[in-house]
């Protein structure tokens, strides 16, 4: 459950690949529990904005802080073990491994932790019980849902304050997609925040708690988001049947 104490902020953020600005004085914060999406065009920016909370991308200007602390000067490492971690658009599991060997990898910044990660496993495995079942079988061989059910309980692994989510139902069979946003529900009852990157825009505003649209960069709109799905601008832009978010 959300909570007014605010996990994340992001001050006037700047990024750029060589001349090219692709954030422009970005500004959000996500409360504590919060689940919330970031939507926008393609090249908008929203993959970027996840990156560079995760370091994988260094700010030119601006600020992000995390429980009030400055995140942007930390190593990837570090901001992992601050509490933040990803699900990648794609999944990006190990497919010739096993389901226990990449949850095990979500762990990796806590190796020395032995006998809690027995502990964490357990935890994931309550959350996602058909995984159970599946520890010894290769990634590589599941289906669509199931490997984004692999990459959640992987992130989960690390005992995150707040999950990135880029894009998890693309090319995910229609009758997964519900499947798929159970499990971000389930991950979020559980006192985890999420930022969520999300193709359909009437999708995401349809289970989050606000949600932001960037456009080249920028952010142009904001507020919760059963207000942003009567919102003129974004039915128009976001929410027609030629558009994507």
């Amino acid at each position: 459950m959300a909570t007014d104490q605010v996990l994340l902020q992001i001050n006037d953020l700047h990024v750029a690949y060589g001349e090219l600005r692709v954030l422009q004085g970005v500004s959000l914060q996500i409360k504590v529990g919060e689940l919330v999406s970031l939507l926008g065009g393609n090249g908008s920016g929203k993959s970027t904005t996840q990156k560079t909370i995760l370091g994988f991308v260094r700010p030119t200007a601006g600020q992000i802080l995390f429980e009030g602390a400055r995140l942007d000067t930390l190593s990837i490492a570090e901001i992992i073990r601050k509490g933040i971690t990803m699900v990648p658009e794609g999944r990006r599991l190990f497919p010739f491994m096993a389901v226990r060997e990449n949850l095990l990898l979500g762990a990796w910044v806590r190796r020395k932790e032995r006998a809690e990660l027995k502990q964490d496993l357990e935890r994931v495995l309550e959350l996602f019980p058909i995984l159970r079942t599946r520890l010894n079988q290769l990634a590589g061989t599941m289906s669509g849902g199931e490997q984004q059910m692999v990459a959640m309980a992987r992130a989960l692994m690390m005992r995150p304050k707040l999950v990135l989510m880029d894009e998890p139902t693309m090319g995910l069979a229609p009758k997964l997609v519900d499947e798929v946003l159970d499990l971000i529900q389930t991950v979020n009852r559980n006192g985890i925040a999420v930022l969520l990157v999300e193709q359909n825009a009437r999708t995401a505003l349809g289970f989050t708690d606000r949600a932001y649209v960037l456009e080249r960069g920028r952010l142009v709109i904001e507020g919760p988001s059963k207000d942003l799905l009567s919102n003129e601008r974004v039915r128009s832009a976001y929410l027609g049947e030629l558009s994507q978010a």
